[in-house]
């Protein structure tokens, strides 16, 4: 939450921002493209016309931070009333995060994570992603929604 309420947040143009990101380490891993798309996505014109900036404040991004893990306890994934995938980031690298505090809870999903994907997976590894799911989705018999390609 403290890098987040540090970072900028304002940029000359999109392609400033999009640099950026390739210098970052967090985002290394991203696919061609991605940096483009993330700056094209997350960032507007100020509203003073001198530039870009965040569409979501830092301010706001920082709270979910703070919080996110005083909510997660209350998570109880044995709840759940369908069959339920966890596709994680690999858990051997820094901050990545399993679905649950209690792990035992693990045992009630069916969990799997990418090797070399951090919590920015499906930016990734989207073909990884998207290939556990229709496995998934074709073990509990649900091919209909199993589209080719």
């Amino acid at each position: 939450a403290r890098r987040i309420r540090n970072r900028g947040y304002q940029y000359k143009s999109e392609e400033e921002f999009e640099d950026l990101l390739g210098f970052l380490r967090d985002f290394a891993r991203f696919q061609p493209g991605v940096h483009k798309l993330m700056a094209k996505t997350i960032l507007r014109e100020s509203a003073n016309g001198n530039g870009f900036e965040l569409r979501c404040p830092r301010e706001y991004e920082a709270q979910i931070a703070d919080y996110v893990r005083s909510f997660a306890p209350l998570l109880d994934l044995a709840a759940l009333s369908c069959p339920t995938k966890v596709i994680g980031a690999d858990p051997t690298l820094p901050y990545a995060y399993l679905p649950t505090f209690d792990l035992h809870h693990v045992l009630t999903v069916d969990y799997d994570f990418l090797p070399e994907a951090t919590h920015f997976l499906q930016l990734e590894n989207p073909v990884g992603c998207v290939t556990l799911m229709r496995e998934f989705l074709a073990d509990k018999g649900l091919e209909p929604f199993v589209q080719a390609g």
